[in-house]
């Protein structure tokens, strides 16, 4: 093989070499512009999807505060959202805030609203996130729901909490929703609503262990025993003692007035209830 050969050998080979680079740079490059655009495209459908998630949201939000708030002070509460782009990170950042309408203007929901505001809130934006982005929710638990909340506006939770089983029960039969509180009153109303044969109760005996009974509501669906009465009973029955008026006199007394004496110092600890429906 003489030079010239082998110099047009050499020209092909570092043809070939530069247009493999060249195609590679071509492909390199055309891939990074698709996934630029990609970025682009699921960056705007994630804003879209958030703006109509949360427009769901502060729907059922207003829904519900107007349904369950008693105060005429509050017309509406919401959520405003603000997005910070060009963080650090590259990644899209959004800052939410509680306002609360009141006389057609928007205002600060913190350091505006009272204790029961505060829980009554907290309760309606769970329900409205739980309602929004869980499918078929099965399970709704409350946690001390009617916590500083007045007679009127626990009445009218009650009132929500009972149209939101009903609605629930057309078209999902395993949804549950579980309450506990120590607001007796408020459960005896929230299961009768309901229809419901009674509740479960953890109490603490007097030798200070914990346990759990089953409470039957009253025969008479318009009748409310007096529930401390009723508790002080069933601890005596429980206990295998008798059915003494004196002690159980004694015990309603003690538990009236708040005294704190010697002979009671062993009395069952203030009661939890738990409401499945």
């Amino acid at each position: 093989m003489n030079s010239t050969e082998e110099s047009k050998k050499l020209n092909e080979i570092d043809f070939f070499a530069r247009s493999s680079l060249s195609r590679k740079r071509t492909i390199q490059n055309e891939a990074v512009s698709d996934l630029k655009k990609y970025c682009k495209v699921l960056d705007a459908a994630m804003m879209k999807y958030h703006k109509e998630r949360m427009a769901t949201v502060n729907k059922i939000i207003k829904k519900l505060w107007k349904a369950i708030y008693i105060g005429n002070d509050t017309s509406s509460i919401e959520i405003r959202t603000n997005d910070t782009a060009g963080t650090a990170s590259g990644r899209r950042s959004y800052n939410y805030k509680l306002v609360q309408i009141k006389n057609g203007r928007e205002m600060d929901m913190r350091g505006r609203c009272s204790a029961g505001q505060k829980v009554l809130a907290s309760i309606i934006i769970r329900l409205a996130l739980a309602e929004t982005f869980c499918k078929d929710c099965g399970v709704l638990a409350l946690d001390e729901p009617t916590t500083n909340l007045d007679e009127e506006n626990m009445n009218s939770l009650a009132d929500a909490l009972n149209m939101i089983i009903k609605m629930r029960s057309r078209y999902q039969k395993n949804f549950q929703l579980i309450v506990i509180s120590h607001d007796e009153k408020f459960l005896v109303k929230l299961a009768q609503l309901n229809n419901s044969v009674g509740y479960h109760e953890l109490y603490r005996k007097e030798n200070g262990l914990s346990s759990i009974r089953f409470r039957t509501m009253g025969t008479d669906p318009f009748h409310e025993p007096d529930p401390k009465e009723e508790l002080l009973l069933s601890d005596v029955e429980e206990d295998g003692r008798n059915d003494n008026s004196q002690q159980i006199q004694s015990k309603k007394r003690t538990h009236d007035n708040g005294k704190k004496d010697d002979d009671n110092h062993n009395r069952p600890a203030k009661k939890r209830f738990v409401c499945n429906f």
